[in-house]
């Protein structure tokens, strides 16, 4: 009797042990690494996330800027760099104040770094960016903004 009790259970713990196990050689998926700069943006806060603004400079040239999923899209909506725009970048973000915003982002394939501090509350921006470093193209932007027609999620 001791006998019959123990077989199935020694076959119930192969199949699960066996299933249990990792497939070997080509049939493991392979993870594929993701840069530094980039899991930086992945594992940081996304308090942006469901707004979206646009936002004009004293010289008049302006753009729409929205938040999702952490990540950040804009357009060149008015002046020189109209029609100019950026999509799907990973963005991170801090709150500094009260609904007063720091964010960054990084765009290497044109090369830009853009930093903005929003201030939702008094409908101001203030931009700095190095504009494609390491070229001879390479400019730095440091303006001061202001925000029109904000979009939260609750709205």
């Amino acid at each position: 009797m001791k006998l019959k009790i123990r077989i199935p259970t020694v076959v119930i713990f192969a199949i699960f042990g066996a299933v249990a196990q990792p497939l070997s050689g080509e049939d493991t998926p392979k993870k594929k690494a993701v840069p530094n700069h980039v899991q930086q943006y992945l594992d940081s806060e996304h308090l942006m996330d469901g707004i979206s603004f646009q936002y004009f400079y004293e010289d008049g040239s302006g753009l729409e800027i929205a938040f999702n999923e952490g990540k950040v899209r804009y357009e060149w909506v008015v002046g020189p760099r109209k029609g100019n725009k950026g999509e799907g970048i990973p963005y991170q973000s801090r709150s500094i104040g009260d609904d007063l915003y720091m964010v960054n982002w990084h765009e290497p394939k044109k090369p830009d770094f853009t930093s903005l501090i929003i201030d939702l509350k008094n409908k101001a921006l203030y931009s700095t960016a190095i504009l494609r470093y390491g070229t001879s193209a390479e400019m730095i932007h440091f303006k001061e903004a202001s925000v029109k027609n904000v979009k939260r999620p609750s709205e």
